[in-house]
């Protein structure tokens, strides 16, 4: 229990960080390729690049939660039904690794099942005591296993009260995930940047801020464009 709970705290700290990773990426040792892993079945495995753009060696680390939502928020736990082979590799400056993702459980997936991978640059425990800080940076991304019949996304947005606040509520009846970012109701802006993926079969809940509408104009970006819709009565 103690050591997945140390796996949780970094998971949260790494969902904080990977808000900030596109903008360190020109500064950081350690990037990452692709930014977002799908596998369709019948495969099993998929893979990620680790690439480093410093000159001197590191270390990156690849670990994998499952991931849900429960009340409408991301929920994170460590998982043996998928692993990162190798989990820690050794990079040599201006070189790359290759990271496969294999799914060991057995059983057929229906419809889309979520993972998020924490890749981490190891900090260098000789700068760290030469230096006394070394930055290093953290991804968070997403991981899919896909069946090929999952359908795809349908939302219905709504406006309802929980535990006392009004929230924007967003129900996903399709097996298929979908990214939302640059989300406003009415004109009136939620979230300027990413504001959550809406996972298959489930719901995500996104706080209204003052002055927005109980009615009106969803707008949003998604992974496949543009999204217009409107809250249901």
């Amino acid at each position: 229990m103690r050591r997945d709970h140390r796996h949780l705290k970094a998971f949260r700290l790494a969902c904080l960080l990977s808000l900030a990773a596109a903008g360190m990426s020109e500064a950081a040792s350690l990037a990452v390729s692709p930014i977002r892993v799908e596998v369709l079945q019948p495969a099993s495995s998929g893979a990620v690049t680790l690439r480093n753009e410093s000159a001197r060696p590191i270390v990156g680390q690849v670990r994998v939660f499952e991931w849900t939502l429960r009340d409408g928020k991301d929920h994170f736990a460590p998982t043996d039904h998928v692993i990162a082979s190798p989990p820690i590799v050794q990079i040599a400056a201006g070189s790359e690794a290759l990271v496969r993702l294999i799914r060991i459980q057995g059983e057929p997936i229906n419809g889309e099942k979520s993972y998020r991978l924490v890749v981490d640059e190891v900090p260098d425990a000789n700068r760290v005591r030469n230096m006394g800080v070394n930055l290093a940076i953290r991804y968070a991304l997403p991981l899919f296993f896909v069946h090929p019949d999952a359908s795809p996304s349908r939302l219905v947005w709504s406006i309802e009260n929980r535990s006392g606040r009004r929230v924007l509520v967003a129900a996903n009846s399709g097996d298929r995930s979908v990214r939302i970012s640059d989300l406003s109701i009415g004109g009136v802006k939620i979230s300027s940047g990413l504001a959550g993926y809406v996972l298959g079969r489930s719901e995500r809940v996104f706080d209204l801020p003052r002055g927005a509408l109980s009615a009106g104009a969803i707008s949003a970006e998604t992974e496949k464009g543009r999204l217009n819709a409107q809250v249901s009565r």
